[in-house]
C-alpha cells in the first residue's frame, strides 16, 4: 500500500485543465485567452532558454508525459497557467531577450516532429503581449542576478558549478524579485 500526499488545490487547478483541454480538443469550449493586465494576479515566473528563433517570444513546446512520452525535469509545462510571465534566453545570442506571457495552453502534435519518425504529442504554450529588451541581459549578468537570488533549486539545476547552464535548460521557474529586478534592467523596452 502506498500513500499520495496531493496539494488540493493544485490537483483540482490540474483536473480543471486536463478537463478544459479535452473539451477544447472537441470544440465544445473555447481556447482560454490571457487574463488582461488590469484583472490578473500576480504571475509565476518562468525562464526558458531556446535556440529555435521563430519560438522566442511566441511558443514554448515539450513532448507530452502525460501521452506517454519521456518525462523530463526541464519540460515542465504543466507548471505554466494562463497569465504567467515567461523570460525567453535567445541561446544562440547569449541573452536573455525579453519576455511575455502565456495565453493559452493546448495539446497537439509537436511542432519539431519529424512526420518520418512518426508524431510526437507535445503540450503547446501560446505566448502573448511580448515585450523585446532594447539591451537584451547578458548570460554572465543574469548568472549573477540568479545567484543573488538563491541560485539552482535543489530538485532541478539551471547552472552547473563551473557557471555553464547545465545540459538540458529548457523551463526554470524564477522567484518573483528576480524576475522583477529583470524587468527593471530590461525596462527600456519595445514591444515584440
Amino acid at each position: 500500500m502506498f500513500e499520495v500526499k496531493l496539494e488540493e488545490a493544485k490537483f483540482s487547478h490540474y483536473l480543471d485543465s486536463r478537463i478544459d483541454a479535452r473539451l477544447r480538443a472537441h470544440g465544445l469550449l473555447p481556447v482560454t485567452e490571457a487574463p488582461s493586465e488590469a484583472t490578473a494576479v500576480e504571475p509565476e515566473n518562468f525562464f526558458v532558454s531556446s535556440q529555435k528563433p521563430v519560438d522566442l517570444l511566441r511558443q514554448l513546446q515539450a513532448p507530452d508525459a502525460d501521452a506517454g512520452e519521456r518525462r523530463e525535469p526541464h519540460w515542465r509545462l504543466g507548471a505554466i497557467n494562463i497569465g504567467d510571465r515567461v523570460f525567453f534566453r535567445d541561446a544562440k545570442a547569449h541573452a536573455i531577450i525579453g519576455y511575455g506571457f502565456a495565453k493559452c495552453i493546448r495539446r497537439g502534435p509537436h511542432p519539431w516532429s519529424d512526420p518520418a519518425d512518426g508524431v510526437t504529442p507535445a503540450v503547446i504554450v501560446d505566448i502573448d503581449r511580448g515585450v523585446r529588451f532594447e539591451h537584451p541581459i547578458a548570460d554572465a549578468t543574469f548568472h549573477d542576478l540568479f545567484n543573488k537570488h538563491g541560485g539552482n533549486r535543489p530538485d532541478f539545476c539551471l547552472f552547473q558549478a563551473d557557471g555553464r547552464y547545465a545540459r538540458k535548460t529548457y523551463l526554470y521557474p524564477l522567484c518573483r524579485d528576480l524576475a522583477a529586478e529583470l524587468m527593471t534592467i530590461g525596462s527600456s523596452a519595445s514591444v515584440a
